[in-house]
């Protein structure tokens, strides 16, 4: 199998111990040292970490407890939909959104950004690394402005974190969502990081789980195994400059091909993500066609892997017509290979050559 869809979950993919014994003691030590390690990627205090089930609903968390009297949000028409769908759900309740256009690498702009800012403004929330193009948010500089504004900080870093260094601090982030399976081997696992400034309400009520704050049975292993994951893919610059030289290198062969291609993920945003639109082709027949080679793919986000309309993404940065139906993300790990993307691309060539009629 030659696996390259990483950005939707990566290759690999119960205990309650909230009681009083010396076993739960012990593992709740290890609970702790995990969100240490988190912290310490991060550069936040560990009280400042809170485990979830993954990136959707530290989305919803961040998004709709903070406990303030204003009502007006600033976020870009490119964010994941669980983010642009609890903004509808908000609207509904009194709530307006303001939604940012983005330019056509994906890039927002920081003018923008800065006379969107009200009032009633209390919560910028922009995506990191896009899920479907790659392209990279400058943060550090949104976070500037939102913190000279006095307005609070919101990233989705569901697939930066593991794969981009993020300095809470630095960038000025008051909230930040991840989700495990992006860069470890659990589903159903994540974290919000909350800056002790936010004053932040629960979102799922229990008992006295994540310090009062989140309820629900603790998920043990899968937060042990995410917590080391990270620790270990943030001491390992060498993986990632490899995953850099295979998007490269990729990059390279596609444009050798004879076809009409269009790469959508800007040449400057280092990430795992190839977002490719071929022009005139069916993105999921081809697809389909990569894996009767045992070759998966995604034809966009997972989450969007039922919806029928185009991407919300692909439409914001006006790709053209005649490719936006052909689009294919390729998402890269430290477990692919030269000779895997040769054989890609071998194939690809083939169904343009003969398969996509």
């Amino acid at each position: 199998m030659i696996y390259m869809d990483n950005a939707a979950s990566r290759l690999g993919n119960y205990n309650n111990f909230n009681t009083n014994s010396a076993y739960a003691t012990d593992r709740q030590q290890n609970l702790e040292r995990a969100r240490e390690q988190i912290a310490f990627v991060l550069n936040c205090s560990p009280n400042e970490i809170y485990f979830t089930s993954g990136g959707c609903e530290s989305n919803s968390w961040a998004l709709q407890r903070i406990k303030t009297d204003k009502k007006h949000i600033i976020t870009t028409k490119i964010e994941h939909k669980s983010i642009l769908n609890c903004c509808k759900y908000l609207e509904e309740h009194g709530y307006e959104v303001t939604y940012l256009d983005v330019e056509e690498d994906g890039h927002v702009h920081l003018s923008d950004i800065s006379k969107n800012i009200r009032p009633d403004t209390f919560l910028i929330s922009i995506m990191h690394v896009n899920n479907e193009i790659g392209c990279i948010q400058p943060i550090e500089e949104i976070g500037k402005i939102a913190h000279r504004y006095g307005v609070f900080f919101h990233v989705d870093a569901v697939q930066s974190i593991g794969n981009i260094d993020i300095d809470v601090e630095k960038c000025y982030i008051d909230l930040l969502s991840a989700s495990g399976h992006k860069f470890a081997v659990n589903n159903g696992v994540g974290f919000l990081y909350c800056s002790e400034r936010v004053p932040l309400e629960p979102l799922i009520f229990g008992g006295s789980q994540e310090r009062g704050i989140r309820g629900g049975t603790t998920n043990y292993n899968p937060i042990i195994r995410m917590a080391n994951a990270l620790i270990i893919k943030h001491k390992n610059e060498i993986t990632r400059e490899y995953i850099r030289e295979l998007i490269k290198y990729f990059r390279e062969e596609l444009g050798k091909l004879p076809y009409d291609i269009r790469i959508n993920t800007p040449i400057s945003d280092e990430t795992n993500i190839l977002s490719v639109s071929f022009a005139n082709v069916d993105a999921e027949s081809l697809m389909m066609f990569l894996l009767d080679f045992d070759i998966l793919v995604s034809a966009g986000s997972a989450c969007n892997t039922d919806a029928k309309s185009v991407s919300h993404v692909l439409k914001a940065i006006k790709v053209p017509d005649e490719y936006i139906n052909g689009t294919i993300r390729f998402s890269l790990s430290e477990f692919n290979t030269i000779s895997q993307i040769n054989a890609v691309v071998k194939i690809i060539d083939n169904y343009l050559k003969y398969g996509a009629k």
